[in-house]
């Protein structure tokens, strides 16, 4: 993995998170102390992140280092549920039946069962931030 590609999934991760906990660039940039338009180019994989400053993401995110450096993590099946739940959660018309398998049947009584208001926004925002990539 070449220091541009590491930029790239590091920033990806970064704006996918942003978008799960409903912060604007603005918002994020503010919590950083850095301007919207540099933390577009860390999201973009165009500029370099310091330690220091990754530490701060880090913390500003609540999510550790090592996850935002772990480029082989294994989200494209979580990626493929969430784009399936969302998509029958949009397509469904009167009187058609959605066809539900077992893992998205696991999902969504996990999901029956949250009391947390706020924790199921969070999940929300996350199974749209995962349908926009």
């Amino acid at each position: 993995m070449t220091a541009q590609d590491l930029n790239s999934s590091v920033g990806s991760k970064v704006r996918s998170l942003r978008k799960i906990l409903g912060l604007s660039q603005s918002d994020l940039a503010q919590k950083l102390n850095i301007s919207y338009q540099q933390l577009q180019k860390y999201e973009t994989g165009e500029n370099n992140i310091s330690i220091n400053k990754l530490d701060d993401i880090s913390k500003a995110l609540e999510y550790s280092i090592p996850e935002l450096l772990d480029h082989h993590d294994d989200s494209s099946n979580f990626t493929h549920m969430a784009r399936l739940l969302i998509e029958c959660g949009d397509s469904k018309k009167d009187g058609e039946e959605i066809t539900i398998n077992s893992s998205m049947h696991k999902i969504l009584q996990e999901l029956g069962v949250l009391e947390d208001e706020n924790v199921k926004k969070k999940l929300l925002n996350l199974l749209h931030a995962l349908n926009e990539r």
